[in-house]
């Protein structure tokens, strides 16, 4: 029997109107919108009629999204308010929203607002005094269509995080994106400085989606590559005449990346792990990023010294594997062991980089360093190791390291921005974990993050993976063990 029809109201949220929702109409957070933990929109009194006109017009070149049950996650977010929009002092006020390239839908508008007060601040490790994701790369945006799009894409991928639907409007304008940029790069040494700027822009957004989106299948990879093609060229032939602050924001993005990349004992799977050692991803260089500015360390916080040695461990590590050498592997041994106990905060950058902070505030960015600087330590010895089992003495010298890792981790503040910077961390140190409490404790660690991405999801699913193969085969332990899970279960992270 047909059911009787319901007359769809015109006065709840702009949110509920869009995603074709029942409301509440509960201000100024409707219900549906709370227990979604997404951005509850109202209309302007003196503009409701146009907007509930808009709420209900047809969206062109697309289907009507099924309404979909809410995705069941691992954790309940607290979303950050990044506040009022910021941009860069060479840049000019953001145009209207229908000025902008590539706008067609109701929904980029509220995809464009939820990236601007959430989700820029869930892909940061630093937000104040200026969140660089809004202040630089939004004006990017605003003369880049593939750009654009690429802000659209992330945040559809975060809201995917919570509901099902938002799938549908992410990976369509992450395709969008991907065209233009397949495109661009077939003439790219023909392209302008501005117009490869944005380019790469572009190759970043697009990897930095299929992480947030919890890519499995390593196509994060190919992003890397090509934004390393575009770096290179940028930084060697073309730096005065690049922006300098967008350019050193293009390359702390792209050597984050890079360097914690560096998961596995081997580079040669599929894809390829390899990172070249550029000049770029060298200490100084990544401490000379934007030093001085509003955006300095925004992934990097003032650790930048600690992931500078990642990548030449790694490196180090695989060729000792191929030409074993003990006299060798001892002198380096203690060399990066040195260079990692004798990290300190800088203090030259002590003051730019916490002023805003209370007297009495923990200081988030030492405490991200000392965790970092512990999972090195981890990282070093288990490299080193290869891939026999651990021996009872490194077994023993690491769980050390370990438990120091997550006791300051553990401090640490949940809603610290700073978080979204320690996967990298947590995977080493959680791929040495035998405990089952301590394990326990990791997942609920996971479960609280106060931010919204399925590669967190991922992350939890990969860990429990992994200590399976740990209690079966004694080897996989450490960067091995990560390899030996990631192979046999198909699941290709894409970066701490």
């Amino acid at each position: 029997m047909q059911g009787s029809h319901k007359k769809r109201t015109t006065t709840g949220c702009l949110t509920c109107r869009m995603r074709r929702k029942k409301c509440d109409e509960r201000k100024p957070t409707c219900t549906g919108c709370k227990r979604n933990f997404i951005i509850c929109k109202w209309a302007d009194c003196d503009k409701s009629d146009e907007l509930v006109t808009l709420s209900r017009a047809p969206e062109p070149e697309t289907t009507p999204i099924a309404e979909l049950p809410s995705k069941k996650v691992l954790y309940r977010p607290v979303l950050p308010v990044t506040g009022e929009l910021r941009v860069s002092s060479t840049c000019s006020t953001p145009p209207p929203l229908r000025f902008l390239p590539g706008t067609r839908r109701q929904t980029d508008g509220y995809l464009l607002d939820h990236y601007l007060q959430v989700t820029s601040a869930q892909l940061a490790g630093r937000v104040e005094p200026q969140n660089a994701f809004i202040s630089h790369l939004v004006p990017v945006a605003y003369t880049d269509p593939a750009v654009f799009q690429c802000i659209l894409a992330l945040s559809g991928a975060q809201l995917y995080a919570k509901i099902d639907e938002y799938e549908h409007h992410a990976r369509s304008h992450y395709a969008v994106s991907l065209r233009s940029v397949k495109h661009n790069l077939l003439d790219w040494r023909k392209a302008g400085t501005t117009s490869l700027m944005a380019l790469l822009t572009a190759t970043l957004l697009l990897g930095f989606f299929e992480t947030v989106i919890g890519d499995k299948s390593g196509s994060f990879y190919y992003h890397l590559r090509a934004s390393r093609t575009l770096l290179v060229e940028l930084r060697s032939n073309r730096y005065h005449e690049a922006d300098h602050c967008l350019l050193d924001l293009l390359t702390e993005i792209y050597a984050f990346f890079a360097i914690t990349t560096n998961l596995t004992l081997h580079a040669d799977l599929s894809p390829n792990r390899d990172i070249p050692q550029d000049q770029f991803l060298s200490r100084e260089v990544l401490s000379s990023l934007n030093r001085g500015t509003d955006i300095y360390g925004v992934l990097f916080g003032s650790a930048h010294e600690l992931l500078a040695l990642i990548n030449p461990i790694a490196r180090s590590a695989r060729h000792l594997l191929s030409y074993p050498n003990d006299e060798n592997r001892t002198a380096l041994l203690i060399e990066y062991e040195h260079q990692i106990l004798s990290w300190r905060k800088p203090p030259s950058i002590c003051q730019q980089i916490t002023r805003s902070a209370p007297l009495d505030s923990i200081d988030v960015y030492e405490l991200a360093g000392r965790i970092y600087q512990q999972v090195l330590l981890i990282f070093l010895y288990t490299m080193f190791h290869g891939p026999q089992a651990p021996t009872p003495s490194l077994d023993a010298q690491i769980t050390v390291h370990v438990g120091l890792a997550f006791s300051f981790l553990g401090i640490l503040p949940r809603d610290a921005f700073v978080q979204t910077t320690l996967m990298w961390p947590m995977l080493i140190a959680g791929s040495c974990l035998r405990d089952p409490a301590a394990r326990a404790r990791v997942l609920a660690g996971l479960e609280s993050l106060p931010y919204t991405m399925l590669s967190v999801a991922r992350m939890f699913e990969f860990l429990v993976l992994l200590w399976k193969e740990m209690d079966e085969d004694p080897r996989a332990f450490g960067p091995y063990g990560i390899e030996l899970t990631m192979v046999k279960h198909k699941f290709n992270l894409c970066s701490g």
